[in-house]
């Protein structure tokens, strides 16, 4: 089964509903990307489909969804940096180049207007999203310091209680630069029908580790491969069984939810090393 953890807790922050948050691994890249490419064809159904993307290492995994027909897509980013399309710090060049810019089918692409200052930029955002009626799918990265879109730890964007009914909003003083960047709120991700992350790679481990508490995976799952070696790049059911951190630490990949108080998490093997028991030696 693709599902390594199905748990219901009860939320601690603006969702006072019980949550589902699901974690699948795999053992590559492309199986990570293959996964994604799936959950995304089977939330997106027929007729208009609203997404949110994210930048950074998330849009080359997204390759296996070209051949989709995108013409009743509408896309927005999760965050944008105050920089030229162009410019290879752009998330909308990012998701262009690995996704729909040569797509046979294309989407309804909303860039961000780069030429307007920060505050008008995210003005303009907040009411094209307004127009299409929220999001029904928010695809987020997660750094390893715990932010998604321009959602920071630490930060008033993220900290304060109330958007004020903003569904994006700016900063000027990003902890990772570019420093001024556009974003979209938590209230416009507590909003969306499906939340789901996506995050590879070792550096992702100690984040992790303060996400979910230690399982007995690696065993069963050595043990799984010595009797189906073939398949190694597959998660397995019996991998990871692991309870979230409750209380949960005060990072924005551990609080956006989406309006069911849901979410899934895409990962590889290497970004949950450290939650992983040990096989038996």
């Amino acid at each position: 089964g693709l599902f390594a953890i199905a748990r219901r807790l009860r939320a601690t922050d603006c969702c006072a509903m019980s949550e589902t948050v699901s974690l699948r691994h795999f053992g590559s890249l492309d199986s990570v990307g293959a996964a994604v490419a799936a959950y995304v064809r089977s939330v997106s159904g027929e007729g208009r489909f609203v997404v949110a993307l994210s930048g950074g290492s998330l849009p080359k995994l997204l390759r296996g969804l070209r051949d989709v027909d995108m013409s009743e897509w509408e896309i927005f980013f999760a965050d944008e940096r105050l920089v030229p399309l162009e410019s290879e710090e752009s998330n909308y060049k990012a998701c262009a180049d690995a996704l729909f810019g040569d797509a046979p089918r294309p989407p309804k692409v909303h860039a961000l207007d780069v030429t307007l200052d920060a505050g008008e930029a995210a003005r303009k955002y907040d009411d094209e999203l307004r127009a299409c009626g929220g999001l029904d799918l928010a695809l987020l990265g997660a750094g390893p310091d715990g932010h998604t879109a321009s959602l920071f730890p630490g930060h008033p964007l993220f900290l304060r209680g109330d958007d004020g009914g903003r569904l994006v909003d700016f900063l000027v003083d990003s902890p990772k630069p570019p420093n001024t960047r556009v974003t979209l709120t938590k209230t416009a991700l507590h909003q969306a029908k499906h939340v789901a992350y996506v995050a590879t790679g070792a550096s992702k481990a100690p984040l992790f580790a303060q996400l979910f508490l230690r399982g007995e995976g690696r065993k069963k799952r050595e043990q799984n491969r010595h009797s189906r070696p073939e398949d190694d790049d597959d998660d397995d059911e019996n991998d990871a069984f692991v309870e979230i951190s409750d209380p949960r630490p005060p990072l924005p990949v551990a609080h956006v939810r989406a309006a069911d108080g849901s979410a899934t998490f895409f990962v590889d093997d290497a970004a949950i090393a450290d939650i992983i028991a040990p096989a038996d030696t």
